[in-house]
């Protein structure tokens, strides 16, 4: 599960299981005991979720500023042999 969308998906469903556990206690229907095992385990796994999606959000950027470069270098190699002849030696 990497991809943005999944990544979002899975975060929203937390937060969801958080504000629904977040009723039950409030209507008295879970304790406050049942209520923080449930916000722990789900607050760890959205913070473990946020950094992968930060680090998908990083890595797709890492490759748009990429293909500029390799862009720019694929021309020079291209245009090598006049670069070449037309250096002073």
């Amino acid at each position: 599960m990497d991809s943005r969308a999944e990544l979002l998906k899975e975060i929203n469903k937390l937060n969801e299981k958080l504000s629904r556990a977040r009723e039950l206690f409030l209507n008295g229907d879970i304790d406050a005991s049942d209520y923080k095992t449930i916000k722990s385990e789900n607050e760890h796994k959205l913070e473990v979720l946020e950094v992968k999606l930060a680090e998908t959000i990083n890595a797709k950027r890492q490759k748009e500023d990429i293909v500029p470069i390799v862009v720019k270098a694929i021309e020079r190699l291209t245009r090598l042999d006049v670069i070449y002849s037309q250096s002073i030696i």
